[in-house]
């Protein structure tokens, strides 16, 4: 049995992917000193055909079976191989497939990647692959169950919420944010259960949030996000002329807002008695229009309220 991948040469975890693009590490605490091909080797002593299995799914994880760093090997990047990729991807047997997260599991111990090599062998995992096996609607949902149960997932944040299609730079931020929330797994800043350990992972997503952009100077991943969420919305209406130079200008307005003037609530106490004033009911003559008890009312008003009567004339 070989576990070849379907489409090998196009895919790959997203953080990976980003940390090549973006010329970044993407390992922390303690890895092994071999190289991926010195513990390909180790156990091919023992179980060759596991060895080549092994191989091939590392190559998948780290995006090419070139790279040999086994600081490459992410949590995220394992979870996506054997909840997601491997079922979905890959165009092997059903019954194949656990035997390639064994060989998986038993390179990483080689590479120590305890964390990972625990997720490969995890009662969960099993479960997601069975689902897999029994139809793709049981595994997705199965799939989306075990992402929750993930420490390396990005949150959503009070201030951001992920997108369920990425651009590049959310990929990639996506992959910043996973390094990090596994660096504060590592170190034991984030554990689950702990007291506020919610509060300290989207504390962590928001700080790298603000990190600056390694490749777009002036621009912070947020901000980068945004941008590149702004132009697939303007792209979008390319067909109309007219509606993409109408989304052109909301988007320039969205990314540089004009500051609220200071004393914008002054301006509108006026409409805000309006609207209380309209929600009470209010009479009004034959032909519609605002009764003069009402006006009368609103010109007279109370102590500051005398400039009550510019919303009258707001239709005029």
């Amino acid at each position: 049995m070989t576990g070849e991948p379907s489409d090998y040469s196009v895919v790959g975890s997203s953080a990976v992917a980003a940390a090549s693009i973006m010329g970044r590490g993407v390992r922390f605490g303690s890895v092994s000193s071999r190289t991926i091909s010195q513990a390909v080797k180790v156990l091919a002593v023992s179980d060759p055909e596991a060895a080549e299995e092994a191989r091939s799914a590392v190559g998948w994880i780290v995006g090419g079976e070139d790279v040999e760093d086994p600081a490459a090997v992410t949590l995220a990047g394992v979870q996506r191989f054997v909840w997601y990729e491997l079922a979905v991807k890959w165009m092997i047997p059903d019954e194949d497939k656990p035997i390639i997260v064994d060989a998986l599991a038993r390179l990483l111990d080689l590479l120590d990647r305890p964390a990972c090599a625990e997720v490969c062998r995890a009662p969960l995992t099993a479960k997601v692959l069975a689902a897999w096996a029994r139809s793709d609607d049981e595994g997705r949902k199965a799939f989306a169950k075990a992402m929750k149960t993930s420490l390396v997932e990005p949150v959503d944040t009070d201030r951001f919420g992920w997108g369920s299609i990425f651009g590049m730079n959310e990929s990639m931020a996506r992959g910043t944010v996973e390094d990090a929330l596994e660096e504060a797994i590592v170190s034991g800043r984030l554990v689950r259960g702990r007291h506020g350990w919610r509060a300290v992972q989207k504390a962590i997503v928001d700080a790298v949030l603000d990190d600056d952009h390694p490749g777009e100077p002036g621009q912070n991943w947020l901000t980068s996000i945004l941008t590149e969420r702004m132009s697939t919305w303007v792209e979008g209406s390319r067909r109309s002329k007219s509606l993409g130079t109408l989304r052109s200008q909301v988007a320039n307005r969205l990314l540089a807002p004009v500051a609220m003037p200071v004393d914008a609530a002054d301006g509108l106490e006026p409409l805000l008695w309006f609207c209380d004033e309209l929600a009470g009911g209010i009479d009004l003559t034959q032909k519609h229009f605002l009764g003069q008890k009402f006006v009368r009312r609103a010109e007279v008003g109370g102590a500051g309220d005398g400039n009550r009567t510019r919303v009258l004339s707001l239709g005029s």
